[in-house]
């Protein structure tokens, strides 16, 4: 009527004994909660894996914590305590009395090598010995293969194992360069392997872009040297009756001197009743301006005989007329 009824919370608990091997303990047969602990005394010439003659174990989720069974040790016999530790490798150690004269062996993680002992070895023994484990080598990081990708260049680099901060040094073969338009670049052996080289890649030149010209390309793309030629529109020019020009791609991924195409008036206009400031040699472009002058008995309005005549996107501005006037002031050469 109360709702659910309350019952006791599980706990974690080590039902049985730990493993002392020959010793006494502080164990009785009861349920040892987590937390609890017991401790143990070797038995004569008796010592466990660290070699200690007492030792205090903890009841821990998955049993009892760090127990370690008591051995037997020759009177006199020098033991090494603890597993021996090697900078980036593994042992084969385990859980026993090491006695003076004992080995375990020490295997590199991947990619690293006992450099002090050879460039191929990835394995030292490490002997037990009367003041304890003998020190060895650490295991240390090699780059090993290629950096990777260069593209088309020439490099330095040699099939060996690298030690960290070595370098190997490319350049870009002919007509490549790098993204950064350099030729040169260094990659290093990091602790992590290679830096990632950057691809030399063949320098091109999109197509050029010319105001008022003709694009007819075959590629979206030029090699360098490449050369292509740019054509003006009609009523266009580059200079005085030259409408085409001769592009080469550079390795800078330009062009060049690109001059572009504009309108030009190429023909003398054609004012009546006027003479004309004209001069066939001259590049009349949009805005220049010839001057004409009225003849004699003619004007454009009272009193005016000269007007300009103006280069236009359209031509020769020609509106402006000499009309006959009733009364012009002569003038004679």
């Amino acid at each position: 009527m109360d709702g659910w009824e309350t019952k006791p919370a599980c706990k974690i608990a080590c039902p049985d004994q730990p493993d002392f091997g020959v010793a006494n303990s502080t164990w009785t047969a009861r349920l040892w909660l987590e937390g609890e602990t017991v401790d143990a005394t070797c038995a004569e010439d008796h010592l466990d894996a660290n070699g200690n003659a007492q030792q205090t174990v903890e009841c821990a989720e998955g049993g009892w914590r760090d127990a370690s069974p008591c051995m037997y040790v020759p009177p006199g016999a020098v033991i090494c305590s603890g597993e021996p530790t090697i900078a980036n490798a593994e042992t084969d150690w385990f859980a026993a009395v090491w006695m003076s004269g004992s080995v375990v062996n020490a295997t590199c993680l991947a990619s690293h090598y006992v450099l002090d002992v050879g460039g191929d070895v990835t394995v030292q023994s490490i002997a037990c010995t009367e003041s304890g484990w003998e020190n060895g080598s650490a295991c240390v990081r090699v780059c090993e293969g290629s950096p990777g990708d260069f593209g088309a260049a020439t490099t330095d680099w040699e099939d060996r194992k690298y030690h960290i901060n070595e370098t190997v040094f490319a350049t870009c073969q002919e007509d490549h360069l790098l993204a950064d338009d350099s030729v040169n670049q260094t990659v290093r052996c990091t602790d992590t392997g290679w830096e990632a080289p950057l691809p030399c890649l063949l320098v091109q030149c999109p197509p050029p872009e010319v105001a008022n010209a003709a694009d007819h390309f075959n590629s979206t793309a030029f090699n360098v040297s490449e050369e292509v030629v740019v054509s003006c529109l009609d009523g266009h020019f580059l200079r005085r009756g030259v409408q085409a020009q001769t592009l080469e791609c550079g390795m800078d991924r330009t062009w060049g001197e690109v001059l572009p195409c504009v309108r030009v008036c190429d023909e003398e206009p054609l004012v009546q009743n006027a003479n004309i400031t004209w001069n066939e040699s001259e590049f009349w472009t949009v805005g220049k301006f010839v001057v004409a002058t009225c003849y004699p008995e003619f004007s454009v309005s009272t009193n005016v005989y000269t007007h300009h005549v103006t280069c236009t996107e359209a031509g020769w501005d020609e509106t402006t007329r000499c009309f006959m006037c009733e009364f012009c002031f002569c003038f004679c050469c």
